[in-house]
């Protein structure tokens, strides 16, 4: 085989791998997500991290916020931030950043926990029907172990699947009590 044959089949085998290796991180990405909202990932990580920092890092809660609580924030604040921010009323990192008074460097994904609550407290009723219709044009896909999106009450509901169902219809192994 000449040598300018071999390079060409050498590119190729590279391309071909490659290919399979991006597809299979959009697959591994997919799996680690928490939410995936109009086609961003929500990682669980980001929310697992954002949970423990808000949770040690702010003296003004009252109780520990639960993972379910921050998926549900970060997946409204892809379309409540960017509203209040066209409002006029745009949540600064500097804002959140007077939440998270024990620690010195929050986290993207828990500066936006923050935001996203804060910005929630704040609209007026022009921006949360603004928000509401983006709502009912949205693509969420929910990991089910926080929960399911409603499209018609526009609300994230929590997991009511019973995931350990016992078998009625088993039997006992001979000689189990």
């Amino acid at each position: 085989m000449p040598a300018s044959q071999r390079v060409l089949t050498g590119t190729m085998v590279v391309v071909v791998a490659a290919t399979g290796l991006l597809s299979a991180c959009d697959e591994r990405a997919e799996s680690r997500a928490a939410a995936i909202v109009d086609g961003q990932t929500i990682l669980e990580s980001d929310v697992q991290k954002a949970t423990r920092e808000f949770n040690t890092g702010s003296s003004q809660a009252t109780q520990p916020v639960q993972p379910s609580n921050v998926v549900s924030l970060l997946t409204y604040g892809h379309f409540v931030l960017p509203a209040m921010q066209q409002a006029g009323k745009g949540i600064s990192d500097d804002m959140a950043k007077k939440y998270l008074d024990k620690i010195d460097d929050p986290s993207p994904a828990t500066l936006a926990f923050v935001k996203s609550a804060v910005a929630l407290n704040n609209m007026d009723d022009a921006t949360r029907t603004k928000v509401a219709e983006e709502l009912r044009g949205a693509s969420i896909k929910l990991n089910p172990r926080y929960g399911t999106f409603d499209p018609k009450a526009l609300e994230i509901k929590p997991e009511a699947r019973n995931w350990l169902v016992a078998d009625a219809t088993a039997t006992t192994a001979p000689g189990a009590p």
